[in-house]
């Protein structure tokens, strides 16, 4: 299935709208989330299907980055400064109005992206990574993102554009073996 991305910068009180008009382009109800925040401690946060449409306006300004995806789409977000926000949308079901530099996207491979750490003794852990939260209903052994990849004709000056990634899904009772 072909796929759309495309780009928009709004102000901060367009973040309500702009996430209602995407939801159900993610696909998912609840979502995923991945979620950075390089000045916390607690940094990185993964959510594995438990992010509703009313919790994303307080994710989104909570955390300056981070992405909430489903099987349909992945919205991408980065705060520019205090008042304007930067989203990308990767989706299988279109692109509304308002987005630029839209262009379609012919699937290319889905991969697993294994995450950092074990699942033991009750706990996932990475001692290499001071706190990295995974849900905990998660069993392991690993942990890994699903995800599916894009190519697209770069600009020739640009040669490493050419690949784009889109979060699909976790999978959190990851064996380690290849399933292919």
């Amino acid at each position: 299935m072909t796929a759309q991305i495309a780009y928009r910068v709004i102000e901060q009180e367009q973040a309500a709208a702009a996430l209602a008009e995407v939801w159900e382009r993610i696909g998912t109800d609840p979502a995923s989330a991945w979620l950075e925040n390089p000045l916390r401690v607690d940094g990185l946060c993964l959510r594995d299907a438990d992010v509703t449409s009313d919790e994303t306006q307080q994710l989104l300004a909570e955390w300056p980055q981070g992405r909430i995806f489903g099987e349909g789409g992945d919205l991408q977000w980065e705060w520019l400064d205090d008042k304007r926000m930067h989203l990308v949308l990767i989706s299988d079901r279109g692109i509304p109005p308002g987005y630029e530099g839209c262009m379609s996207l012919e699937p290319d491979t889905e991969e697993h992206l294994f995450l950092w750490g074990q699942y033991e003794r009750e706990a996932w852990r990475e001692d290499r990574i001071p706190t990295l939260p995974y849900p905990s209903t998660w069993q392991g052994p690993y942990a890994m993102l699903r995800v599916q990849g894009y190519e697209h004709m770069a600009d020739r000056a640009r040669p490493y554009d050419s690949r784009i990634v889109r979060y699909v899904g976790y999978v959190g009772n990851h064996s380690g073996t290849s399933n292919r």
